[in-house]
């Protein structure tokens, strides 16, 4: 026996039949306004809800109430057809619960409150909870396929087998295997903020990254003198280059980032007496960037990024210079005097983003680094070793202005499988902005050093392969264009465009990801034969040095990183 009610806004069904003390309660909605390539999304809802905490319970204290309050509660979709016409489908979201007589108020506040209160923020979990079903579907494939053949036949002929494909069968398991594919989609990580921020709009809840790289330059110095071809090897040294990135997901639509981390970089040191000390004996370039960042997802394809750059830029320089003494009334050459350069200072910039997710293959990035204009004060200290009453080289302060380059970089995602995926890029930096570095000294003393650097390009493309959930391999290669004036080459950047081949993995483990990644850079080597550089050609009178190049430049770079997602 049954009757019809109201209840408020909602038609009520109450069926009156011996129970023994349990209480059923059905909640049907009616998914007519759901589009068919949606349904899917709510079988993803049925899996979902009811293991996720909600507003006032964690998911282990709502466990712990539906286990002990109610018998029942499941959230699944259901297809009614209609015997006389069979393309009349009424298709529903059903939330099914019971309870004992004595709980009866939890059986209708408890769903409810999963209904309407449940926060979808834990990402993880819901990761976990449709890799669960998807494993279940596998299992079940290879142990009654015949069932799931049949059913996936019937979505042939039958209307509601059609549409019980998008919400169970081999269609769903489809859907689903693609969305746990894309579901941290390669955004790669959260260091995208530091090359296209943008991509950050892929990464669910609060991620968090820090780590290492440890650069290790060498190579050769082969210089022309009067007495014949001299070489020198670099000093051998690692250089330490730390980042750290974190990502915070506000809301659907906007994301806050912070990166920190070194742009540019430079360090070579030669021993003290060298043919080439006169230009240059040792030198230390750091820099060190915070970018906080704002990112917005405009749609399901497109997302944009702004970011602020704050720079610090450090230097050290040490050379020498030539020393004269008095033989008489007749200056003759003397010690070397040795000269430091310290110096540091800060520059703003910007950095914009645009990704844009074409399909479930596609994806395209855009990224532009605005010029950053650093000045930098310091100190100048002098070892004076000349007799000559002439020779000013008291230890005073100095200052300079550089103007480090802006970059446009554009890079095309490919996809082809779940656990492949290819990347290619291109880098175009404006190296022309960079005329010049020179030094103003409180003494009177000033060095000039004319660049001219020309426009470069650098050439990218790498491949990740993931041969299990948990486990990635990396590869990359890429090119860099030649953009030093060979016109005014000097020993500090002995090189003259790159190439690199990169090699990778990565595991995840919980929340938890470790990555390693190693590179070897092969530097192509630089003239010295035309040069004009202070300390080089024009001191041949007391160095014999004519010309020259650099050869068997190489770096190694070695990178740890560790992750975290809350």
């Amino acid at each position: 026996m049954w009757e019809v009610g109201e209840c408020g806004p909602w038609r009520l069904i109450r069926h009156h039949l011996p129970c023994r003390g349990i209480a059923y309660a059905y909640r049907y909605f009616d998914l007519d306004r759901v589009a068919f390539d949606e349904l899917p999304y709510v079988a993803v809802l049925g899996l979902v809800l009811g293991k996720l905490g909600t507003a006032r319970h964690t998911a282990s204290e709502l466990d712990t109430l539906v286990n002990g309050k109610l018998g029942n509660l499941s959230f699944f979709a259901e297809i009614y057809e209609d015997e006389a016409d069979p393309s009349a489908l009424a298709p529903k979201f059903v939330v099914s619960s019971s309870a004992l007589t004595e709980n009866v108020r939890e059986l209708a506040e408890l769903p409810r409150e999963i209904m309407l209160e449940t926060d979808f923020s834990d990402t993880g979990k819901i990761k976990d909870v449709l890799q669960q079903r998807r494993i279940g579907m596998e299992q079940g494939f290879a142990n009654a396929g015949h069932a799931s053949a049949m059913a996936h036949l019937a979505s042939y002929y039958l209307p509601a087998g059609v549409v019980r494909e998008q919400l169970g069968g081999v269609g769903f398991y489809r859907f689903l295997k693609q969305l746990l594919a894309s579901f941290d989609e390669r955004a790669d990580d959260v260091s995208a903020i530091a090359y296209n921020a943008a991509g950050i709009t892929q990464l669910p809840g609060v991620q968090v990254m820090g780590g290492m790289a440890l650069v290790a330059p060498m190579g050769t110095l082969s210089l022309d003198t009067d007495n014949g071809k001299q070489e020198t090897t670099t000093k051998p040294a690692v250089w330490a280059a730390p980042h750290a990135y974190a990502s915070w997901q506000l809301n659907d639509s906007l994301w806050l980032g912070l990166g920190v981390f070194s742009r540019f970089g430079l360090g070579n040191s030669y021993d003290q007496n060298w043919t080439g000390r006169y230009n240059l004996y040792s030198v230390n370039l750091q820099t060190v960037s915070a970018v906080p960042t704002l990112a917005w997802k405009i749609n399901d394809m497109f997302s944009v990024s702004a970011g602020l750059e704050i720079m610090n830029v450090n230097l050290t320089t040490e050379q020498k210079a030539p020393g004269f003494n008095l033989k008489g009334t007749t200056p003759v050459p003397g010690m070397d005097h040795d000269a430091e350069v310290q110096a540091s200072g800060w520059g703003v910039g910007g950095h914009f983003g645009l990704h844009a997710r074409l399909n479930d293959q596609w994806s395209v990035g855009l990224a532009y680094k605005t010029q950053v204009t650093v000045n930098a004060y310091g100190e100048g200290k002098f070892e004076r070793n000349s007799t000559l009453p002439k020779v000013s080289l008291e230890d005073c302060n100095l200052h300079g202005t550089v103007q480090l380059p802006d970059s446009l970089a554009l890079g095309v995602a490919y996809k082809p499988l779940d656990n492949l995926s290819f990347e290619v890029g291109a880098v175009w930096t404006r190296w022309s902005t960079y005329n010049s570095l020179n030094i103003y000294m409180d003494n009177g003393n000033q060095s000039l050093s004319h660049k001219h650097w020309k426009d470069g390009w650098n050439f990218n493309a790498s491949v990740e392969y993931k041969p299990l959930d948990w486990w990635s391999l990396r590869a990359g290669f890429w090119y860099e264009t030649p953009v030093i004036n060979e016109d005014h080459s000097d020993f500090m950047v002995p090189s003259n465009g790159r190439t690199a081949l990169t090699l990778g993995t990565g595991v995840e483990w919980n929340d938890f990801t470790i990555d390693f990644a190693y590179c070897h850079m092969w530097i192509n080597p630089t003239s010295y034969d035309e040069t004009d550089a202070k300390g080089i050609r024009d001191s041949v009178a007391l160095t014999g040095l004519t010309g020259g190049h650099s050869k068997d430049t190489v770096a190694n770079i070695y990178m740890l990183s560790f992750g975290y997602k809350f």
